[in-house]
């Protein structure tokens, strides 16, 4: 199964992350010519520097221009109520990542964690509802997986509700699992949907 490449910068452009992260530090990753350590030079940034969040939820939201087309890029992400932990990469803060890339709306968890190739299963509740098991796309960096089908059903699901509860088994670990605080998302999520025409 071809298997999704992704890449951005999480570059929030808030007041209090501008002033926290310097030129030259945005400048140093911009010169990143390899997809993959580009990507880990912005992650850096986003996660070494404070962000102020907002009262009500825990959502930041992020975009940039592609250089490429001048196409929007937005990023919607919450991190998870409590970290993880694996044998083979240690203890990590998964991430859920809603993103519109390309007017083309992506779900999905960077779990921090090696989940093997091409597909994994992941399990699903939100608030008190009946779990759902379904097979989520496992990135390049084989670190994240991507919701398959129904993405945009799958998000407004999310809408008015307060937690989704999180599962899956990573490449010889123990299971694992973790919650997100999705609180607010129906408000959150407005640039990602005007930038992806929902």
């Amino acid at each position: 199964m071809k298997k999704i490449f992704f890449l951005f910068p999480m570059l929030f452009i808030s007041p209090a992350l501008a002033s926290a992260i310097s030129t030259d530090e945005y400048k140093k990753c911009k010169k990143v010519t390899e997809s993959s350590k580009k990507l880990d030079c912005y992650e850096s940034l986003y996660s070494e520097k404070e962000i102020v969040k907002k009262e009500k939820n825990d959502w930041h939201i992020s975009q940039y221009k592609s250089e490429v087309d001048d196409s929007q890029t937005v990023i919607l992400g919450v991190e998870s109520s409590r970290p993880i932990h694996t044998t083979l990469l240690g203890v990590a803060s998964p991430r859920l990542i809603i993103r519109c890339q390309n007017k083309k709306t992506e779900i999905y968890i960077n779990w921090g964690a090696y989940l093997g190739i091409d597909e994994t299963e992941v399990t699903t509740r939100i608030n008190q509802e009946k779990a759902a098991k379904k097979w989520w796309i496992i990135s390049t960096d084989n670190k994240s997986a991507f919701y398959p089908d129904g993405k945009i059903a799958f998000i407004k699901s999310l809408f008015g509700k307060n937690k989704l509860f999180a599962q899956v088994t990573p490449y010889g670990e123990n299971t694992i699992n973790t919650t997100f605080n999705v609180t607010g998302l129906s408000d959150e999520i407005a640039p990602v949907r005007k930038s992806c025409g929902w």
